[in-house]
């Protein structure tokens, strides 16, 4: 372990595996001693023992530790320690969470059976067999303020699986449930209906990409007030002027906490000049292009 420590292994977190290897081999190593010292035969160790010292010698190449991502670094900060040391994994996803999502802390009671997103950073998992040989799930998810179980339906679960592991940051929209199992009053949980996973390139822009937008190339336009007729008619002489494309355009509308996503039955070729025109009007960071 001094080896360990002294070659910054512990401080990088960036050799979990040789560690592992190192701590296998002391264990075996000390049952050993213990085994021949019990039966008087301490001797078979030779001189690498001294007055009754046990001394193991480690050795730490340079060419053992590898460059790691920053995420991966925390995922074992967390594994090993039990805490993330060298920054949350939330941190860089503060302006997502503010611009898209409800604080966990927030929602109450009085929001039962309301739809609602929320994002956060995956901190438990349980899985489970239903009775018909599906799969569903038991999913605690923490924001910076609060934690909130949620519950995936085989339904849901089957399509967002790949999702719920450890650390990974997701945003979920579902229905707030205040019901426990007899359908009396119990925790405060989440119906999930859609999730995706957050990632730096997601999070970009502020825009808030819709639940499930990932499967192909989209334009994506953020309106919030539904009623605004005259960029809406803008919106229409825009498509209306626009070379025919392969591209649909996605209206995100309604409050950040419950957005929507009205997809127009036009498409497009997204060229820099539709894009530019569409910042003008609805604004630089409300018009999305991937």
């Amino acid at each position: 372990l001094e080896s360990l420590v002294k070659a910054g292994a512990l401080d990088s977190l960036a050799n979990r595996d040789v560690l592992v290897s190192n701590l296998e081999s002391m264990l075996a190593f000390a049952s050993r001693y213990q085994k021949e010292t019990a039966t008087g035969q301490t001797d078979l160790f030779g001189s690498e023992f001294s007055n009754g010292d046990l001394r193991i010698k480690l050795a730490l190449k340079e060419s053992d530790i590898t460059e790691i991502s920053e995420r991966q670094q925390i995922t074992w900060e967390r594994e090993l320690l039990g805490i993330y040391l060298s920054k949350h994994p939330l941190t860089d996803f503060e302006d997502f969470l503010k611009n898209n999502c409800k604080p966990i802390i927030e929602i109450d009671e009085k929001m039962d059976d309301k739809s609602v997103s929320i994002g956060g950073s995956v901190t438990e998992v349980r899985e489970i067999i239903t009775k018909k040989g599906q799969k569903m799930a038991f999913v605690k998810v923490a924001d910076l303020t609060a934690e909130i179980e949620l519950i995936l339906f085989p339904d849901s679960m089957s399509r967002t699986a790949e999702l719920w592991r450890q650390d990974t940051v997701v945003a979920v929209k579902g229905k707030v449930s205040t019901k426990g199992r007899n359908g009396e009053a119990g925790e405060l949980k989440i119906l999930v209906d859609e999730a995706y996973e957050v990632s730096d390139q997601s999070a970009d822009g502020g825009l808030g990409v819709p639940f499930g937008a990932n499967t192909e190339p989209r334009v994506y336009i953020r309106l919030p007030n539904t009623e605004d007729q005259e960029n809406l008619s803008k919106l229409k002489i825009i498509i209306d002027e626009s070379p025919a494309g392969k591209v649909p355009i996605v209206l995100v509308v309604g409050p950040d906490d419950s957005k929507q996503i009205i997809k127009i039955p036009t498409t497009v070729h997204p060229s820099e000049k539709l894009i530019e025109n569409l910042k003008i009007i609805f604004g630089e960071k409300s018009v999305k292009y991937q």
